[in-house]
């Protein structure tokens, strides 16, 4: 600044004075670098903060809500295990549309809620003492949803996180209209099966896979097809696939086999 004022000084012919307080301009460059700064820091550290809760934002609230809970609970070498998230989606509003489209919406939400019925008791039978958090709300329990497409095709599902202590998985239930599937073959490369395949008295198609996702993850998969057009589908797995591609383990195994999850896609109530 001493500098600045003596080489105007020095000037020939001197310079014609100035309105312009030089000493309070560069205090107001400086306090304004010096905010600049300041707030650069702060949406840094907001950024990182709202990062840092909102991957284990989900997960800690399972934590918290199952903690002395479900059998086996404390093990040390299961609480290091990453766990089954959910995605909570919110409350969907009254559809817009049509009278027609609002009453459809009505019966789906009635039909939602008795496959929610038919299901709960045997679920909770075959997965005694566990935890059971809807993935869609990350409320306890779970609950069917519809979705229907814009031709009026609809479909329900339910997708349970279920925790029985040593460790979390995924339970997915899908039910839908199609035509009975043709028959495809079960038989991967080198003979080894990928499937099996039962066709039951009354016409009913019945496929069952396993599959391997490496690094100990396993999903098992049951097809029922009715001959009225009813897919059941159900799903279990005990991984996620992260933004890295990256198999991550919830669980050592699964909680229900496949005898256990055919059962469940043969409940009764499970129809549409």
């Amino acid at each position: 600044m001493d500098q600045l004022t003596d080489a105007l000084r020095d000037l020939d012919p001197p310079a014609p004075p100035s309105s312009v307080d030089l000493d309070a301009v560069v205090r107001r460059a400086h306090r304004h670098r010096r905010r600049t700064r300041v707030l650069t820091a702060v949406t840094v550290a907001v950024a990182v903060a709202v990062t840092a809760m909102t991957v284990p934002l989900v997960t800690d609230r399972h934590r918290d809500r199952d903690q002395g809970q479900g059998p086996n609970r404390g093990q040390g070498s299961q609480s290091a295990m990453p766990r089954m998230g959910c995605v909570p989606l919110g409350r969907s509003a009254e559809p817009p549309g049509t009278d027609a489209a609002q009453a459809a919406a009505r019966l789906d939400a009635r039909k939602a809620a008795e496959l929610t019925a038919a299901l709960d008791g045997p679920l909770r039978q075959a997965l005694p003492g566990a935890t059971l958090v809807d993935a869609a709300s990350c409320e306890p329990g779970f609950a069917f949803r519809a979705h229907r497409s814009l031709d009026g095709v609809v479909m329900f599902n339910a997708v349970v996180v279920v925790d029985d202590g040593a460790g979390s998985t995924q339970l997915t239930v899908q039910l839908n209209r199609r035509p009975l599937p043709p028959e495809h073959d079960c038989t991967g490369a080198g003979g080894v099966p990928t499937c099996v395949r039962e066709v039951e008295e009354d016409g009913t198609i019945m496929y069952r896979a396993s599959r391997a996702a490496g690094g100990g993850g396993l999903m098992l998969v049951v097809d029922r097809d009715r001959p009225d057009g009813v897919h059941v589908q159900v799903t279990l797995r005990n991984y996620y696939i992260p933004g890295s591609l990256v198999v991550t383990l919830t669980r050592p195994g699964l909680p229900l086999d496949e005898t256990a999850l055919t059962a469940l896609a043969r409940i009764e109530g499970l129809t549409m």
